[in-house]
């Protein structure tokens, strides 16, 4: 949905509904296999769908989806997965995460990304924090689980949004273990 200003008081042109928002996850390719609810893209948690972000509280900035898609595996600028048969280790492949993004203008961000080839030990999206320093994240295979974040610069990032490089930070190495996303520098096709 490219509806909306960008502009951080919410003025300046058309801004994007909550039905919308909705419209937009229901156009989604994965839409039909959640059962046609769009509920599931929204934790309960997470008040920014009444509250607005940090940005503002207009209804430009009230976003409704908590979970982002990997990007990779929702299209987008990268070499998306094409076949099922490319994800190694179903159990271990994050597809929907739980992704702080201030974007006004859409339901959250592009998608969860992070670049461990050519950016080692960089966090590039935000996680979320709802659920007392843990998130959750959903899996190929089905199944969702509770992540209880470890390290104090995972937590740091998660509140404040600075020092994404993390080296050696435990958390990362679990998101880039389930990152479905296995290649060179030339993923991206822009």
């Amino acid at each position: 949905m490219y509806l909306g200003s960008r502009s951080a008081d919410g003025s300046g042109g058309q801004y994007a509904t909550l039905e919308d928002r909705l419209r937009g996850i229901r156009e989604g390719v994965l839409f039909p296999c959640t059962d046609n609810d769009t509920d599931i893209y929204h934790c309960p948690a997470d008040k920014r769908v009444y509250k607005g972000t940090y940005i503002g509280d207009s209804a430009v900035h009230r976003i409704y989806r908590t979970y982002s898609i990997q990007l990779g595996l929702n299209g987008g600028p990268l070499k998306a997965v094409k076949r099922v048969s490319s994800i190694k280790q179903r159990e271990e492949a994050c597809v929907f995460v739980e992704e702080y993004c201030d974007a006004a203008v859409f339901n959250t961000g592009f998608g969860f990304n992070l670049d461990p080839i050519r950016f080692p030990g960089s966090w590039w999206s935000t996680i979320a924090v709802w659920h007392n320093d843990s998130s959750t994240v959903g899996f190929w295979d089905g199944h969702a689980e509770r992540k209880i974040w470890q390290d104090e610069r995972a937590l740091d990032l998660a509140y404040t949004r600075s020092n994404i490089f993390q080296p050696d930070n435990l958390d990362l190495e679990y998101m880039v273990r389930g990152y479905a996303i296995k290649s060179d520098v030339k993923w991206y096709e822009w």
